[in-house]
């Protein structure tokens, strides 16, 4: 390896500095050590670092004691050691990238290992079969959102996940949409962590497969897509810890009573013949979320399962026996949806009794005007990122990242609003009660938490069985607001000392560098036309060298660009996000025209990030 004069002088200065900050410390330790140390106690702490101070002081001294030349030659070897650690250290910066730990179509020799506490917990857990029934239920899934039709697999979506499908469902009922798949393979799974969430386990499994993908728009051609497509993605299952297989994969039955459930199931899951509510966790794993594999990457590198948080959530547990994070995202997710399904079709009805009454006076405004269609919305990540504890009740900060492209409908007519996929995030701020006793019921499965009885969408907020107020937060957890990213930062910077727990803006917007969010929207620019000239190849090829993204990762960023499923994302910093602009100016400009279509994304971005 290469190190630079420079570099060696660099370092020299470094360790000499250190060698002589070293020397002045044993020095003073020497001379009053044995009174330091014994005003600490019985700790150690102090007589350790002293000790090894005074090793590193000896080593000095050995080593300038030596005899020319050995003394050189032995300092030189150090010196030349150094240099190539803090080499190896620049290079590992320089490499840190999300899009560098972006899984491949390539089974992956290194899997999640599972802990010895999770077998302990679940004495008969079979990975082979576990992970097979996990392969039927995507393939089980897919059947049903090609269909539109959820009543077979809804026992084993969360409401969060089931919500996600039937947002996107009428939102292509609204466009006369129909999403055809075909030529669906598995080429692997595996369970990459397990993770203990409360009194429940969370299984993480990388699912990587194929399939033929055509979207095709009644309304309007344009919004035609498809193509063969390689993906991975992370879907996550909670259980109530140390409950046993009841078969809710693979059997078309009740995992508590046994009777047949071979119509399916709608909105409520709850068992018609006992009333269980089937996809709590009580009775067998169930699907709580999809996570696409470059956010998965990027929330696994970074602050999610913080000490801080582990330490918060006991607290929880005990004032409501049955809190799970993994529910309580679910839960914002489904809200978050909710308000946008409400929206869309100009129904306050839909999310009525999900949220506060502050919070539907706030955004009543919201439902006049233009009829906004969303041509996709999908949850990118939902993740919990902060915690105030009141006196009698919790607030809970719930991320939300999503992707969507919007158009207007305007008598059966469409009018593109987004060129192209674009990405936003959002705050939900959901409010419970303490020590609130288990529902027997949730608002997201359209049953009362108090009585269990079904529900439908209506602006009367009272149960028609036991008159019980629905939106209140003294039974459930209901959305009390929805955040922008920058009103949630104000909001954090005046209001710290009240956080229990909390994520910074900053740190949430880190799990991307600048030159990821670059290099991913440098390629929607150069995918807009449908093609890739030579300049543009060679545009980007050597974005790719000189940030040092490994090519092999993201060759799938350049398949997702080319069949129009990459979308354009942003940090949250203005200064950062107008490099990024300029840069993707640049990018559609290289081949000497920039075209019609790149010229409507570069308009979008710069009206929707910078304006």
């Amino acid at each position: 390896m290469k190190v630079s004069a420079k570099r060696i002088i660099r370092v020299s200065l470094f360790l000499i500095i250190i060698f002589s900050a070293l020397y002045l410390y044993a020095r003073a330790g020497g001379a009053g050590g044995a009174s330091s140390g014994g005003s600490r106690g019985s700790s150690g702490g102090s007589g350790d670092g002293e000790l090894i101070f005074y090793l590193i002081y000896l080593l000095i001294r050995i080593l300038i004691s030596l005899p020319f030349p050995f003394n050189v030659i032995s300092i030189g070897v150090i010196l030349l050691v150094a240099a190539i650690v803090l080499n190896k250290g620049k290079k590992q910066v320089e490499e840190k990238s999300v899009f560098n730990n972006i899984p491949t179509d390539k089974r992956p020799s290194k899997q999640g290992k599972i802990s010895s506490r999770f077998m302990a917990d679940n004495p008969s857990f079979d990975q082979t079969q576990f992970l097979e029934s996990v392969k039927n239920a995507f393939l089980q899934i897919q059947d049903a959102w090609m269909n539109k039709d959820l009543k077979n697999v809804r026992k084993f979506l969360s409401d969060g996940v089931y919500q996600r499908f039937v947002t996107q469902f009428k939102m292509m009922d609204l466009l006369d949409q129909t999403n055809r798949l075909s030529d669906i393979t598995v080429n692997y799974t595996f369970i990459d962590k397990v993770e203990s969430d409360s009194n429940y386990d969370v299984i993480h499994v990388a699912i990587s497969a194929s399939l033929k993908d055509n979207f095709i728009c009644g309304l309007d051609s344009s919004l035609n897509s498809g193509g063969y497509e390689n993906f991975v993605e992370y879907w996550s299952f909670i259980r109530r810890k140390g409950v046993q297989k009841k078969g809710m994969f693979d059997k078309q039955s009740c995992p508590n009573c046994g009777a047949s459930l071979e119509d399916g199931l709608g909105e409520v899951c709850v068992c018609p013949y006992c009333g269980s509510l089937l996809n709590s966790g009580e009775y067998d794993w169930v699907l709580s979320e999809i996570t696409q594999a470059v956010d998965y990457a990027g929330k696994k590198a970074g602050f999610f399962s913080s000490r801080s948080l582990r330490q918060q959530v006991k607290r929880l547990v005990l004032e409501n026996s049955d809190f799970s994070v993994q529910f309580v995202e679910d839960k914002a997710s489904n809200g978050f949806l909710q308000y946008i399904t409400a929206l869309t079709l100009k129904e306050p009805a839909v999310m009525r009794r999900f949220v506060s009454d502050n919070f539907y006076e706030s955004v009543k405004g919201d439902f006049d005007g233009r009829q906004i269609v969303y041509n996709r919305i999908y949850l990118n990540d939902v993740s919990l990122v902060g915690i105030i504890e009141e006196e009698d009740y919790n607030r809970l900060y719930v991320i939300i990242k999503y992707s969507f492209q919007r158009v207007e409908l305007i008598d059966k007519k469409i009018k593109i609003v987004d060129p192209v996929v674009i990405s936003d995030s959002k705050v939900v701020v959901m409010k419970r009660k303490k020590g609130v006793s288990p529902a027997k019921g949730s608002l997201y499965s359209h049953n009362c938490p108090n009585c269990g009885g079904k529900l439908s969408d209506t602006l009367d907020i009272h149960c028609p069985y036991c008159s019980v107020v629905l939106n209140s937060s003294d039974i459930e957890w209901t959305v009390d607001d929805i955040m922008h990213l920058d009103k949630y930062r104000n909001f954090l910077d005046n209001n710290s000392s009240l956080f229990e727990y909390s994520v910074s803006v900053k740190t949430i917007d880190s799990m991307y560098d600048v030159r990821d969010y670059a290099l991913n929207n440098v390629l929607v620019i150069a995918a807009a036309d449908g093609r890739l000239d030579e300049s543009e190849k060679q545009f980007v090829d050597n974005l790719v060298k000189k940030w040092k993204f490994n090519p092999e990762k993201i060759k799938g960023l350049y398949d997702q660009a080319f069949s129009g499923n990459l979308t354009i994302m942003m940090p949250d910093n203005t200064k950062k996000r107008q490099k990024i602009f300029e840069l993707m100016c640049k990018a559609a400009a290289v081949d000497g025209d920039i075209d019609t279509h790149e010229q409507k994304i570069l308009d979008e971005v710069r009206s929707y990030y910078l304006s």
